[in-house]
C-alpha cells in the first residue's frame, strides 16, 4: 500500500500536465476549430522567457513566472488567434492541420534564433569522447551552456541498459574532472544529478537524497 501511495503522488504531476494539455486542445479546438498540434510549442515559448529573464536575467522567480504565465502566454495566444487561427476557419482540415504542424515547428527555432543554440552536458553521454573537453570550451566561450547534468555510469549495465545511471562514484566516470571542463569554460549555473537505477528507486528517497547529496561533496 505504500508503494501505491508513492507512485501516485509521483503520478499527481505528471496526471496535471496531462490535464492541462488536453484542456488546452479542446479549448483551442472549440474556439477555433483548429486542432492545435502547436500548444506544446506555445509552452515552451512561455518556459524560455521564464528561463531567460530568471536565469540569464537574473530577476527573481515570483516576477519571472508572472511575466511567462500571464504576460508572454496570453499575448502570444492573441497573436496567434488574430493573425493564424482565425484565417483558417474556412480552411480543408488538412490546411489546418498543415498550419499548427508549421507553428509546431516553427516557435522553437524562434526561440533558438532568439536565445541562441543552447548546450546540456551529461556527461553520461559524452565522458568517452576526446573531443568533447574542447566543445565544452567552445560552448562556454559562446555562453551557450545552459546547465550541467552529472550522472555515473555503472557495470555491468542492467537489463534495458538506460537504468544504469547509479550512484555518484559508483561508476566509471570522474565526476571531478568533468565538473573541472565545464567550470574552466566558465559554466556557474546548478548542476542536475541523474540518477536512473532501480536499485536507487526501491530504496528509501530521504536516504538516497543524503547520499547523493554527500557523494556530490565527495566526487567533485
Amino acid at each position: 500500500m505504500q508503494e501505491f501511495i508513492r507512485y501516485v503522488i509521483l503520478g499527481i504531476p505528471v496526471g496535471c500536465v496531462f490535464a492541462l494539455v488536453a484542456v488546452g486542445l479542446v479549448l483551442t479546438f472549440k474556439t477555433s476549430g483548429v486542432f492545435n498540434l502547436a500548444f506544446a510549442a506555445q509552452a515552451y515559448l512561455a518556459a524560455a522567457v521564464y528561463y531567460d529573464v530568471h536565469v540569464r536575467h537574473e530577476w527573481p522567480i515570483i516576477p519571472a513566472f508572472l511575466l511567462a504565465v500571464f504576460v508572454v502566454s496570453p499575448l502570444l495566444g492573441l497573436v496567434l488567434d488574430r493573425f493564424v487561427f482565425r484565417w483558417l476557419r474556412g480552411c480543408s482540415p488538412i490546411g489546418k492541420l498543415v498550419s499548427s504542424l508549421g507553428l509546431l515547428v516553427a516557435l522553437p527555432q524562434i526561440v533558438k534564433v532568439w536565445l541562441g543554440p543552447a548546450q546540456l552536458f551529461g556527461i553520461k553521454g559524452i565522458w568517452w569522447d576526446d573531443n568533447a573537453p574542447a566543445q565544452i570550451a567552445r560552448a562556454g566561450a559562446g555562453g551557450r551552456i545552459h546547465t550541467f547534468q552529472l550522472a555515473d555510469w555503472t557495470t555491468p549495465l542492467p537489463e534495458g541498459v538506460l537504468n544504469g545511471r547509479g550512484q555518484i562514484g559508483d561508476g566509471a566516470i570522474d565526476m571531478r574532472e568533468w565538473k573541472g571542463y565545464v567550470e574552466a569554460a566558465g559554466y556557474t549555473g546548478p548542476i542536475e544529478v541523474e540518477l536512473f537505477n532501480d536499485g536507487l528507486w526501491a530504496r528509501d528517497g530521504r536516504e538516497v537524497l543524503a547520499e547523493t547529496a554527500r557523494r556530490f561533496v565527495e566526487h567533485t
